[in-house]
């Protein structure tokens, strides 16, 4: 069981990691993992994999049921999937928050960091937003390497990691950990030549 935390920051060092193609195909086939050598993937064939895959085995995460409240003017996507398609078609990140129904600082970032007017507001114009249960939605949990809560993940449509944040945050901090993760797009897009998008 992941530990519930509400730290302000990430843990010191924490960086992407590479999921060999083995361990990704056996994460999401339910098969068991094997600890052997395998080939490692670079981001790019790590995200079009694990697109791919979830798609494939019709993978559907559900919402955290209790997460998203009555008071938030954030949409939340139905699955995975949806969040996915209209990421894609829109050309916008998707914003991954992963809570647990008996993770107390889940509950309180979505009382009070996503009920911000403001914060609210600049979510539904940047990105395409989906609740997770940690409990519930497995295979995702494992692929993308939750292992703290709450905890929010950032990828570009290309399944870019832009941000792993962990913990709860104000408003304020929450905005300037998403904005540096539109930051980090506008770089990966300007490296692989393509036009950032315009905010």
């Amino acid at each position: 069981m992941p530990k519930c935390c509400g730290r302000l920051d990430q843990p010191e060092g924490a960086s992407p990691r590479f999921l060999s193609a083995s361990n990704l195909h056996a994460i999401i086939s339910g098969t068991e993992i094997r600890a052997t050598g395998a080939m490692r993937m670079n981001r790019r064939q790590f995200g079009l994999s694990v697109w791919t895959s979830l798609a494939g085995m019709g993978v559907v995460p559900t919402l955290l049921t209790a997460a998203p409240t009555p008071k938030s003017k954030i949409t939340w996507q139905k699955t995975l999937r949806a969040a996915r398609d209209a990421a894609v078609d829109q050309n916008r990140p998707l914003l991954l928050v992963f809570g647990a129904t008996w993770c107390t600082f889940c509950h309180k970032l979505h009382r009070e960091t996503f009920t911000d007017r403001n914060l609210a507001a600049f979510i539904e114009r940047e990105f395409i937003c989906v609740a997770l249960d940690f409990d519930q939605d497995t295979k995702v949990v494992e692929v993308l390497e939750v292992e703290q809560l709450p905890c929010t993940i950032v990828l570009s449509p290309e399944a870019d990691l832009l941000l792993r944040y962990v913990g709860f945050a104000k408003p304020d901090t929450y905005r300037k950990k998403l904005d540096s993760a539109l930051e980090k797009r506008a770089e990966i897009q300007v490296t692989n030549g393509t036009s950032p998008r315009r905010r």
